[in-house]
């Protein structure tokens, strides 16, 4: 009597901890779709910026500071390491074969690297003043003076 009263509780374990687990996973995917449809409303409002950013330094207008790629720049690596980590997310859900919504469109939107962007600088006043600042932190170790002229 004990040990059929044993056998049920064991089975009545298993099946709770499988609950428990199944549940685990459950919860797991839908939090990852929530965070792709994060993303995915993120990467395009970084890429629109971006590409204002982009014309605006492009056209020299004031309003877009080349400093600002700087923000831009920290922001596009966060969004980007953010991307991997829930993509293996994605891929241990599909492992385990509870494949979370929007996964596919999730993987096929690229983001480029900030430096891999095209980015025209204006060639005026603005420009050369840059330019010029950007030339003074230059370590005379990289390029050294040419004591010949």
């Amino acid at each position: 009597m004990v040990s059929s009263l044993q056998q049920t509780s064991h089975a009545y374990r298993g099946s709770v901890d499988q609950l428990v687990g199944e549940q685990q996973w459950e919860l797991l995917r839908r939090a990852v779709e929530e965070l792709i449809e994060v993303g995915l409303g993120l990467f395009q409002s970084y890429e629109r910026i971006d590409a204002r950013w982009r014309d605006g330094v492009r056209r020299d207008d004031p309003r877009y500071p080349l400093e600002q790629g700087l923000e831009l720049q920290v922001t596009l690596n966060g969004l980007l390491a953010a991307r991997s980590r829930v993509i293996k997310l994605i891929e241990r859900l599909e492992a385990h074969g509870c494949p979370p919504e929007g996964a596919a469109q999730y993987r096929t939107t690229a983001l480029a690297a900030f430096d891999e962007r095209p980015l025209d600088v204006p060639v005026g006043e603005r420009g050369l003043g840059a330019l010029a600042a950007k030339g003074n932190q230059i370590p005379e170790t990289i390029y050294p003076a040419d004591d010949d002229l």
